[in-house]
Parts: structure tokens; sequence; C-alpha cells
């Protein structure tokens, strides 16, 4: 990656205007620089480095991105939450974290250049060193600087969680807040300078002066000033917490919100120049746009306009609160999110240009990029590239359906209602388990509504979503569908005229569901409609058990249908009964003394003598031609037990024994 090194001319007349002014305004990077011989690595030099883009924390960029009108560039999705905010290196590479305990890298286009596990949740907002140097931190506790190529360099542990972003000093100094109630300075080595403790948790981010002083809130209820070699330079107590990070402006007061209600202003020495009341929490870090107007996002749902004596200039009203903190254009538009789902577009006088829907609520803060895309987090674990567009991205699939088969689930889905205005060229599947996350899968073309998932573990459920990409991007995914990959058994029934549609069957596999009704009236699988009655003598009571079709539940004493059970089923047309499930390795049934209603949980024919215990001394078949349907038998040795068929077994023993079949 090629980069800026030496001072230019731009950064000379910066510089000159820092020492007029007193602070950066848009702008705000460092490049590297030679101090008394030693390369000292500074913020990049980069479209958007750092959270809120700047040292002062201004949310200003210099880019014009007055002719977005939001549409959909690209989505890419993480296997978590988006809350991070992102950065964008000069190569145009974004930078952002996620819930699912990564960093990811992505290209301009929306692919993943790579990732960076860390040990949980990426809620930070990463910065960029001129070096090239990505840092971030965890909520694994530590504080992480990573190489361009996505390989760790070195990281620094705290006492506890971090949500705070990181800021780099104009010496090189890494400033990070801790859930452990400490401020850190850190050595561009990864060490230790200094350490600057409040009196609670920090979530709140650095913003550094121009004169080196950084400024922290912290959830003892105060903003701190704290000089550069780690002392307390002032505090600032508000009425509640500080999550909210503080920003700078030109003239060096210093904004910041409280969940106290109140965005405050306050002047350089740490006494209180104004407070502007909102109606709920202020979260949200306050932006100052070109003219020095601050911007500031309320639990409310409101984003306020103040102007720098403190009055209220417009408000916007979303349709949730807004803890998102808003970026400005070059032409002072305003872009925030809300945990209504959207991302809000504002012009200057307080009116909408767009807004655009995401699948959840928006923490993350919008960065702006030279060309004018607007980049943004989503809690719907995707980050989003919105642009100029007067297309869309296509709606989401409807219908998904999953089949199951032995080893493999079969998914269709119906072709979106809107395509956005183009053709759909690829359909995204997405795939989890219970215990995880969902991640993309894999794809096949626009022309195709199905995909058969192979090489599946049979008995485990997986769950699918699947979404549409047109030359926009990629829309959102549909309703979520599962299915659990199996075995089949097919039991034939007959309606029999000897048996008058009595069948006496029972089934080898450990099914997904061992609900009789579920297994009886599937509207695939079962047989609904074709039978009258189901009966079962239970081993325990000595009593009969029944179900009748489209009989009121309090009617129906047999409920469950499992393997170790025979059961008569009354057909009144022949039909197939299919029991989906996994093979099971051992069944043990238990045999009370006297007559048992079994099933036959085995895939192979055996002599009944051979599989039975020697207790059983008699056993009775399914015959149609009998009277009652059964052939009661005392030979063992001249009956072939099947799979498929229900059995009465006699244990002539006074105790229970148990019978153990062997699955094949």
């Amino acid at each position: 990656m090629s980069r800026v090194k030496g001072i230019s001319l731009g950064l000379v007349i910066l510089l000159a205007i820092v020492s007029i002014t007193g602070a950066v305004g848009i702008g705000d990077k460092e490049t590297i620089t030679k101090d008394n011989g030693q390369t000292i690595t500074r913020l990049g030099d980069t479209p958007w480095p750092m959270f809120r883009n700047n040292l002062n924390h201004t949310g200003m960029s210099p880019y014009n991105a007055s002719y977005d009108n939001g549409g959909k560039k690209w989505n890419f999705s993480t296997g978590n939450d988006v809350c991070s905010s992102p950065a964008i290196d000069t190569d145009g590479t974004i930078y952002v974290g996620s819930y699912d305990n990564n960093l990811y890298a992505l290209n301009p286009n929306g692919t993943k250049k790579w990732n960076f596990s860390t040990g949980d949740s990426v809620q930070s907002s990463p910065a960029i060193g001129s070096d090239g140097t990505i840092y971030v931190s965890s909520y694994d506790n530590n504080l992480y600087a990573i190489n361009e190529d996505g390989t760790e360099k070195w990281n620094f542990s705290t006492g506890y969680a971090i949500w705070s972003s990181p800021a780099i000093g104009r010496d090189g100094t890494i400033y990070i807040g801790s859930g452990d109630d400490y401020l850190y300075a850190i050595n561009p080595n990864g060490t230790e300078k200094w350490s600057f403790a409040t009196g609670s948790y920090i979530t709140s981010s650095p913003a550094i002066g121009p004169n080196g002083t950084i400024y922290i809130g912290s959830y003892d209820n105060n903003l701190y000033a704290v000089y550069p070699n780690g002392t307390e330079k002032w505090s600032f107590s508000t009425g509640d917490t500080v999550y909210s990070s503080p920003s700078i402006g030109n003239d060096g007061t210093i904004y910041v919100g409280s969940r106290d209600n109140n965005l405050y202003a306050i002047n350089p020495n740490g006494t209180e120049k104004w407070r502007f009341t909102t109606g709920g929490v202020v979260d949200s870090s306050p932006a100052i746009g070109p003219n020095g107007v601050i911007y500031v996002g309320s639990k409310d749902n409101d984003l306020y306009a103040v102007d720098q004596n403190g009055t209220k200039k417009w408000n916007f009203t979303t349709g949730d609160g807004i803890p998102s903190s808003p970026a400005i254009s070059s032409e002072g538009v305003v872009y925030i999110g809300s945990y209504d789902d959207y991302i809000y577009s504002i012009d200057p006088s307080g009116k909408e240009k767009w807004n655009y829907k995401t699948g959840d609520r928006i923490w993350s803060s919008p960065s702006i990029s030279p060309n004018g895309t607007i980049y943004v987090g989503s809690m719907d674990d995707d980050i989003y590239a919105l642009e100029d567009s007067t297309l869309s991205v296509p709606s989401a699939p409807r219908n998904l359906q999953c089949k199951n088969g032995d080893q493999y689930i079969d998914l269709t889905w119906d072709a979106p209602t809107d395509n956005g205005g183009s053709e759909i060229t690829e359909y995204k599947i997405y795939r989890r388990t219970s215990s995880s996350n969902f991640i993309h899968h894999d794809s096949v073309g626009g022309d195709t509504t199905g995909y058969n998932d192979t090489n599946l573990s049979n008995g485990v459920t997986y769950y699918y979503k699947v979404s549409a990409v047109n030359k926009i991007g990629e829309g959102n995914k549909s309703q979520e569908a599962k299915g659990t990959p199996c075995l089949k058994y097919k039991i034939q029934l007959k309606t029999g005229i000897g048996a008058d549609g009595w069948n006496f069957v029972s089934f080898k596999l450990v099914p997904l569901n061992d609900s009789l009704e579920s297994i009886l009236n599937d509207p695939e699988t079962g047989i609904p409609y074709n039978y009258t009655a189901v009966m079962y003598y239970g081993r325990y009571g000595n009593k009969w058990k029944t179900y009748k079709e489209n009989r009121s539940s309090h009617f129906d004493s047999l409920s469950k249908w499992n393997r170790t059970m025979g059961i008569w089923i009354k057909m009144t047309n022949n039909n197939t009964l299919t029991i989906e499930g996994t093979k099971p390795v051992m069944t043990n049934i238990t045999l009370n003394p006297g007559w048992n209603m079994v099933g036959y949980p085995s895939s192979i024919n055996q002599t009944a003598n051979k599989t039975l215990p020697n207790e059983v001394t008699k056993i009775a078949v399914f015959d149609e031609t009998e009277e009652y349907n059964i052939n009661y038998v005392d030979d063992l040795t001249t009956v072939t037990m099947s799979p498929g068929n229900g059995y009465w077994l006699y244990n002539s023993e006074s105790n229970p024994v148990i019978w153990s079949v062997d699955y094949q």
C-alpha cells in the first residue's frame, strides 16, 4: 500500500491553520514524520482513519456526498451484530469490527480481504496508523495492533472488556479506555506508558485536543481532561453516565452527551458553557458541522441541530432511539443511523433527503468515502455501502422450504417479488446449526431457485436463509427455514380384506419427532384421512390406549410412538407411511411378565429364538386370516421376525426382562 511520507505543502498549510485557530477542523490527518531522527507513527492520512474521523471527533468529512441517493452498492455479512463504525484506508479498504469476535478488512467492492479473530466481540471502531497498522480493541480485554496483511503485531491487555475505540496521538501514543475504569496510554511498541484511573468503567472513546490534552467520559458521570503525561487537568460532572464520546470545536469548546438527557458544551478550562436538554438519554457522540453547528442524537428518537450558543436550530424525528453518532459531508449533509433500522440522510435545513432500511437496529456510526459512498454497520450482522443509484437491491426470496434426505437437504424458494429493477444474478445460501451463527455457505445462479446441500450429518438440524443479488448488490435475507437430514423408513399399509383394515406395524429408526399425531398427519410423509383408529396395549397398567383421527385430544390417550412400540392402525385406503429418523445402535425393550405389545427395531430378518430372551416362551404375529388377526406360536424357531412388523411377546417369568435388539 503506497502512503505519503514527509510533510506536504497541504499539511504545512493545515498546521499553520492549527496555530491560528487552536484546533484542527476537517481532515485532521497525520503522516509519518521524522522527529530527532526517529520515525513516528501517527494517525493515518486516510479518508476516514478512526471513530469520528479525526482526533477532534468532529465526524466531519472533507468529501462531498450530495449526489448519493441511498442506493445500496453492496452489503457484507458478518456472523453477528455490527456496532463498530467503519474506518477507510487510502486504497479504499474498509475495516470494521463485529460481535462475531472478528475485525474484517473488506475490499471496496464488498468482498473480504481478511479477518482477524479476537477472543470476544469487537464493538470498538478501528484506527489506522500512518504506517498501515490497524488498532482495534475487543471485549476480550485486549487492544490489538494488526499488520496490513491481517497478522497480529502485538496486543495489550487491560483488566476488563473494552468498548472504547482507540485514538492515535500526534507523538504516536495510542489512547484507549477500558471497562476496568482506566484510560491507558500505550507506546507504539505495545508497552504501557501510563494509566489514569476514573471512578467507573469507560465506554467513551478519547478525543485529543491540539495541545495533546485527552478528553474522555466515564460511567462515574464525569468527563475528564488529562494531560499528555497522564495527570488530571480537570473533571466535569454531569448528572449521569457519560457513554458518549466528546468532540472538540475550533474554539476549543468540548461537547459531550450524558445519560442525564443533556448535551454539554464545556469551556477549555472545564467550566460549563451551556447545556441543551433533550427528551432522552444522549449516548450519541456529537458531530460538528462546517458552520459550527453541533449535531447529536438522543434516545427520544430525535437528531438535534444545536447552534454554538446552545439554542436549537431544528430536530429531525426517526422511528426509535438514536445511539448512532452523526457523520457530516463537506456540503453539510448529515448521516445518522437509528434503532428504527434506518440510516437517514438529512440536509442542513433538517429535511430528509433519503433513507435506507437495513435488517435491524443501527448503533454503528456512518463513515464517508472520497467518492461519497456511505458505510455503516447494522445489528442485522451486515455492513452496508450506500451510494447514488436509481436501482435497488432485490427484495428477499420467498417461501423458502427444506426437504429432508439421507445426509442431504433440498432447498427450494420463490423469486423475490421485486428484483430491484435489475436482473437477479445470484442467490446466496446462508446456513447455521443451533449452536452457530449464519454464515455464507454457497451460491447458485440467478436462474435457479433450488439447492441441494449434501454431506450433512443425519439427525442434526440445519437452518437456512437465502438472499438475492443483482448488479446493485445483495438484498435482505429470506425468512428462516430448517431441515434435519435423516433416513426414511416406509411402511406399506393396506385395508386388508381379512383384517378389516387393521395393520400391526412398527419401525426401526430413532424418529425425528415421536408425536403420533405429527407422524400420522404430516401432509407429505403421513397418512391423513386414510385411517380411522390407532391402538396400543401399554406395558404399564395393562390397558389399551387409543388415538382416533379428528377427535378431541381428551379422547386420545395415545400420543407417542417410538421404535419399541408395535401399534395397530386401521386403514380406510391403502397408503404409505414414511418415518424420518436416524439409526439406533442398540435398543433395550423392557418385557413385563405376561404379554407385551412391541416393535422390532432391527434392519434384518431374524429367527425369534435367536434374538429374544430365554424368558420369552410365546410369540403372537399378525395374520389377517386368523381370529382377531393374531396367530399364537409356542415354537419360536418357526417364526422369523421382520422389520416393520409388530409382535406380542410372552414373558413367562414373574420379573421384567430386558430384550436388547441390535439394529443390524
